[in-house]
């Protein structure tokens, strides 16, 4: 599901890329992160953005809280 859904937002079918998922850290335990994603500069000739601005968010203690 989060490989597709970047691979939907990289082609540049989506302008906009918002997914939660888990993520194992070096310490071994099991982080939360909300990844969000826009693409900011026109697409080239293939279709593909030319840049993209996102970031990484733990969202584990929200989750928790949930």
């Amino acid at each position: 599901m989060v490989i597709a859904d970047g691979e939907e937002y990289e082609s540049g079918k989506k302008d906009r890329h918002h997914i939660e998922y888990r993520l194992r850290n070096k310490s071994g335990e099991y982080r939360w992160i909300l990844d969000r994603g826009m693409i900011i500069c026109s697409t080239g000739e293939d279709h593909k953005p030319l840049r993209i601005i996102g970031t990484h968010t733990d969202i584990t203690e929200i989750k928790q809280t949930e």
